[in-house]
């Protein structure tokens, strides 16, 4: 089984970047722990990788509770 961190090292921001619709920049940002994603995000990022969004939320350790679905 290949885990999270494996998955996104394989994976270029750029990548998930398209796949989620937002700025390689954001991507960095999530990824570092300087930003949040909205679920909505969360979920296209997710959906890419292959995992659920509770997965994703728990490997970056935020909670996506109250998080707009629509907001960037």
């Amino acid at each position: 089984m290949v885990s999270i961190s494996d998955k996104i090292s394989r994976t270029t921001h750029k990548s998930i970047a398209e796949a989620a619709g937002i700025d390689v920049s954001y991507v960095s940002m999530i990824l570092s722990g300087k930003r949040t994603p909205s679920l909505g995000v969360s979920m296209r990022i997710s959906n890419f990788l292959g995992i659920t969004v509770d997965e994703l939320a728990h490997y970056l350790n935020i909670s996506l509770a109250g998080r707009s679905r629509t907001a960037a």
